[in-house]
């Protein structure tokens, strides 16, 4: 027995600190809609007129706002 505790020197002594708990992480807040706009005709005024536009890969925001 004396010769595992020489063995084991000083580590036999030391104690192991408890592990500490992982950190709580909060659930992310659903994601709101941000693509719909609920509108009041009695209330606002939207000035212009919707338009429905056809981009393809190579378009750039640039080329869209000039059509």
């Amino acid at each position: 027995m004396s010769i595992v505790f020489l063995l084991g020197g000083c580590q036999s002594l030391m104690m192991q600190s408890p592990a500490t708990p992982p950190p709580v992480v909060n659930a992310l807040p659903i994601p709101l809609a941000s693509h719909e706009f609920s509108i009041d005709a009695f209330r606002d005024d939207v000035v212009g007129e919707i338009q429905v536009i056809t981009a393809e890969y190579e378009d750039t925001l640039s080329d869209i706002a000039r059509r």
